[in-house]
């Protein structure tokens, strides 16, 4: 990667071609103020704050100006904080000032400007307008959103279209009335908002703030304990309370991103109901015990079924750590390879089939790479539920340009990205494929080389086709012939 020098206030930094001036100050740790800038989002420039002085006196934004080599820049001039003031006043004249009260105070980016700019009470109080008593939405189970301390820097809205692709909100209506609104302006609760919290984590004032407000003193690095991603999450603790989890940033499977239970579901660990010690059956009741009486039990009891007497069974919602620990246990302390898991219920066919014709039973790409595929077919999976973050990677592929044919007997959330949409009969997904298949075959757009190479029996299989034709399939399956052939086109064509 190209780099070029760069001369901020009379120091030269090393920069990369591509960077934005107000990229390269923050990374060397110069403060220019800023609203709608966000590291993980598109660049719009919307609040204006970021002015700097570039050579001879030009006023120009630092979040969309690229460097370039020689290039001179000074951050605190007199011209420059003149403009930033006025574009702050602007913004400040109609924001609530409840700073004392507001559970964003210290961590507010508007109070940071305010205070580096050098914003006078005396002045604002004259320029003041009357204040919006706009109604506090709390429709939001998760967090509040109060649009009288909104400043429109437009995160919420981006991190919302780009982050988790959906397109909740957006601006509405136009001047002095703009606010960030739903679909016709409904409470963001009866929105199609998924609570994930993106939009939270991201204001830069105390617009949208979560309902539990406690902060936490110390952070643990941890695993999510819900569907079998594996996000890395940070939890917040407060004494020996769980008061909040945001999202690892490095990690490449969720790469900070979370979804609802993730952020918000973690919480059932402070409930009361708790067991906070063991209890052993004793006379038909149970009673406490210590963890080494308990221990010393399960010890004795299991010591009755060594061998194959003895059966594990695992999970896919704890660490893989976990679950090589578990298969350990069994194999060389109870001398059994009786390990099960879930998925054998749940992915049997899936599993035999890709161990069969891919070499492995298990996903062959990596979650990132699910967003940049070209075609997708979701077929029986409520992907955006049952897996919120491969989910996502899906909704980034189609918003891309991709292909995203989804076969379910229900409608479901991915159908608003899809291109296609077949609602096949419950239980008639094999037909369903097998009549696409036949589409393929019948027009020539298979992979003769490969099939040649790498597969057996293909035309006693090819001849099994002979049974679905569209007629029939569209009889089975409920899902009209024309768009089974279109389905099929695109797959093979992808």
């Amino acid at each position: 990667m190209e780099q070029v020098n760069v001369t901020i206030n009379g120091f030269t930094y090393k920069a990369n071609k591509e960077d934005t001036l107000l990229q390269v100050a923050l990374r060397n740790g110069i403060y220019i103020p800023h609203l709608c800038y966000h590291p993980d989002l598109s660049l719009s420039g919307i609040c204006r704050l970021c002015i700097v002085e570039v050579g001879s006196g030009q006023l120009t934004i630092a979040c969309k100006l690229n460097v370039r080599e020689g290039m001179v820049v000074n951050t605190e001039t007199e011209q420059v904080n003149k403009a930033r003031r006025v574009n702050l006043e602007l913004l400040l004249v109609n924001h609530h000032m409840d700073c004392i009260a507001c559970s964003s105070s210290t961590n507010c980016q508007l109070q940071r400007a305010a205070n580096h700019i050098g914003i006078t009470e005396d002045r604002l109080s004259r320029l003041r307008r009357p204040e919006r008593k706009l109604t506090v939405d709390d429709s939001n189970p998760f967090f509040l959103r109060d649009m009288n301390k909104c400043v429109l820097c437009g995160i919420c809205v981006r991190t919302c279209a780009e982050i988790q692709g959906l397109n909740a909100i957006d601006f509405g209506s136009r001047g002095f009335s703009t606010t960030i609104s739903t679909f016709a302006d409904k409470p963001l609760g009866e929105s199609i908002c998924e609570s994930c919290g993106e939009c939270l984590v991201r204001c830069p004032v105390g617009a949208l703030v979560p309902k539990k407000t406690e902060k936490p003193v110390r952070t643990v690095k941890t695993v999510c304990p819900y569907c079998g991603c594996g996000c890395a999450m940070y939890a917040g603790v407060r004494g020996e309370k769980l008061v909040s989890m945001r999202g690892v940033k490095s990690s490449i499977v969720n790469n900070g991103a979370l979804c609802v239970k993730g952020r918000f579901g973690c919480d059932f660990v402070n409930s009361p109901e708790r067991l906070k010690t063991p209890l052993i059956k004793k006379d038909g009741e149970f009673v406490q015990a210590t963890w080494e009486e308990a221990l010393d039990l399960i010890a004795k009891e299991f010591s009755k079924y060594k061998g194959d007497q003895f059966a594990a069974f695992a999970s896919a919602k704890i660490t893989n750590e976990e679950n090589y620990v578990i298969q350990k246990f069994a194999r060389a302390v109870m001398g059994t390879n009786n390990v099960d898991h879930c998925a054998r219920l749940c992915h049997a066919p899936s599993v035999a089939g890709l161990a069969q014709s891919l070499g492995s039973g298990a996903m062959t790409n990596s979650i990132a790479e699910v967003g940049e595929a070209k075609c997708i077919f979701a077929i029986g999976t409520n992907t955006t539920v049952a897996h919120p973050i491969i989910g996502l990677q899906v909704r980034k592929a189609a918003h891309k340009g991709a292909k995203l044919i989804v076969a379910n007997p229900k409608v479901i959330d991915l159908c608003r990205d899809a291109c296609l949409f077949l609602q096949f009969n419950p239980g008639t997904d094999v037909p369903l494929i097998q009549g696409m298949i036949k589409v393929i075959v019948d027009e020539g757009l298979h992979d003769e080389a490969f099939i040649n190479e790498r597969t057996e029996r293909f035309e006693e299989y090819k001849k099994s086709l002979e049974q679905f034709d569209l007629d029939t399939v569209e009889k089975i399956t409920g899902v009209p012939k024309e768009k089974i052939a279109e389905a099929a086109r695109i797959y093979a064509t992808a």
